[in-house]
């Protein structure tokens, strides 16, 4: 058996372990004693705002188990155009080309296109199981602001050049989105 001293009292470990249990132990229950009160004195008689405040609990955790069960049932919520997309390599002149396909069952109107935040592709209608195959050249540029905004003696700065007017086989695929009428979707490439 080993032991300690301090302040001249000897005490064994032992028994020091045995007293932390048994403290544990009691706190334990005197925490359980209390939520059980708690639970209790919550659904004993009470008056009418006592009835109200459960109705309040019980319609708003219906409402968030609803929720919940709808959130994750529902399919890929970020893809609403039920498109498939990647990228493919022409083997004769080895040049990436990106492919949107349409498998939503229905046809896409008023179709945008966007890449990159400056380049734009439109068509009128995309009918279901059609495939687009768009490369950089397939978008045009129609974003240039002439000057840097909200700086101060903006005049005294020179514009920024403006790109040319469709995108380069070199352009890096960072961002495409896609607006129809029958949806959206935000392709982080």
């Amino acid at each position: 058996m080993s032991s300690w001293r301090q302040y001249d009292c000897e005490v064994s470990t032992d028994r020091l372990a045995v007293l932390v249990e048994v403290g544990y132990k009691k706190a334990m229950a005197a925490q359980l004693n209390e939520f059980r009160d708690r639970l209790v004195a919550l659904f004993e008689g009470g008056g009418r705002y006592q009835v109200e405040k459960l109705m309040t609990l019980g319609v708003y955790l219906l409402v968030v188990i609803a929720t919940t069960v709808w959130v994750a049932s529902t399919e890929d919520a970020s893809n609403e155009l039920g498109a498939s997309h990647g990228f493919e390599i022409l083997d004769p002149l080895n040049q990436k080309i990106f492919f949107l396909e349409n498998e939503s069952g229905d046809d896409w109107t008023n179709v945008r296109i966007v890449l990159n935040k400056d380049y734009l592709y439109t068509t009128a209608i995309v009918s279901d199981g059609e495939r687009l195959m768009l490369r950089p050249e397939d978008f045009s540029y129609f974003w240039w602001v002439p000057r840097p905004w909200g700086r101060h003696d903006w005049e005294s700065v020179g514009p920024p050049p403006k790109p040319g007017n469709s995108a380069g086989e070199d352009l890096d695929w960072k961002l495409v989105e896609v607006r129809a009428r029958q949806g959206r979707l935000d392709l982080q490439l």
